[in-house]
This record gives structure tokens, sequence and C-alpha cells, in this order.
């Protein structure tokens, strides 16, 4: 399947994504790294109602940071966030989500070891 459109299209600068961020109570200090965990490679075309949907790699990921919807997280993730639908609506949801998944960008272990790309989490601080 692949790429979907759930949610309006946006095309967010990094900037903006800096900026949505700190609107939704995320730490100033780390908008620049959440910027890039979108545009290093889950959304480089800062669209918020994108929907990764390819269930032979385990992915239904919605939003800017590709929050996994996917089987066994859909409850989890529907009870803490709302519906996948509702994420990809709300670039604001979306943003406070990631907040809460990252620790307020402490920990980005949820998009992998290496922020799930190799190279720009060791550039980016």
């Amino acid at each position: 399947m692949g790429d979907i459109q759930v949610g309006p299209v946006t095309h967010l600068s990094a900037a903006d994504v800096q900026q949505l961020w700190i609107d939704n109570g995320g730490d100033p200090d780390k908008a620049l790294l959440a910027a890039a965990v979108v545009f290093g490679a889950e959304n480089p075309a800062g669209n918020a109602g994108l929907v990764n949907d390819t269930p032979e790699t385990g992915d239904y990921s919605v939003g800017l940071w590709q929050v996994n919807y996917y089987a066994g997280l859909e409850a989890t993730q529907t009870a803490r966030f709302g519906s996948a639908d509702a994420m990809a609506a709300s670039p604001d949801a979306q943003a406070r989500a990631v907040i809460a998944m990252s620790q307020n960008g402490s920990n980005w272990q949820p998009w992998g070891p290496d922020f799930g790309y190799s190279g720009y989490g060791s550039k980016v601080s």
C-alpha cells in the first residue's frame, strides 16, 4: 500500500515544526532535534496528514513523526492519543503525542536506536 493521505495535506517547514513542538509544551531546547527527526527521514515533506500503511513491514504510521498504530500498538496508541485518523487530522495532537513518547525530547528510542536512521542522530543536539 505505502503512503496514503488521511488528514489534510500540509507542507510545514522545519521552523513550523519547531514552533509546533514549542506551542504544544515541548522543551524549546529540543525543538531543533524534534524537527530533525521529522525532516531527517520520517516525513521530509512536512505533511501532517500522511500515513504510511505498509502491513508487510508492520507499519501504520501517522503524521509528521510517523507515530505507529500498527496491530498491537493500535489499542495503546488510541487510548493514549486518540485514533489514527484523529492524529492524522491534527498536527497539534501529533506534537503532544511525540512530546509524551519522547519524554519531552529526551528519549528518541521509539524512533530506533539512532532515531531509526543512520547519521542524523549524532549530528543534531
